[in-house]
């Protein structure tokens, strides 16, 4: 940015030279025909085009890690969802199967206390 300040100064300087021959009448075609004003501003725009492109060179690096970085959360938040969601199940499982297991140990108690209520009633009413 320095480097194209001091261009266009110089192309400046130079441009207001030439103002000021062509006010005084002096004749400026010599350097007009050497090109000296169009080599500058040419460098200028080559500097501007240089300055240009690398600006968008580090735009779409940008974007691009900005791209990878977003891929990269969606299948970390994938991720976590499926291990969330196994231990869950597990857990979940693990609670039912414990669930299932007391009620099958009452069940069971259940019966027994049934059939010795049976048997007692038998032994009473004969």
């Amino acid at each position: 940015m320095q480097r194209l300040g001091a261009m266009q100064d110089e192309w400046m300087t130079f441009a207001q030279e030439m103002i000021q021959q062509r006010r005084d009448g002096q004749d400026v075609s010599d350097a007009v025909k050497a090109g000296r004003g169009k080599s500058m501003m040419d460098a200028i725009r080559a500097q501007y085009s240089s300055m240009i492109n690398t600006e968008q060179q580090l735009r779409h690096d940008r974007n691009q890690f900005a791209s990878s970085l977003s891929t990269g959360v969606v299948i970390l938040y994938l991720v976590f969802s499926v291990v969330v969601g196994t231990l869950l199940a597990y857990f979940g499982r693990r609670q039912l199967v414990g669930l299932s297991d007391s009620y099958g140990e009452a069940l069971r108690k259940q019966v027994l206390h049934n059939e010795a209520l049976q048997r007692q009633a038998w032994l009473r009413d004969g």
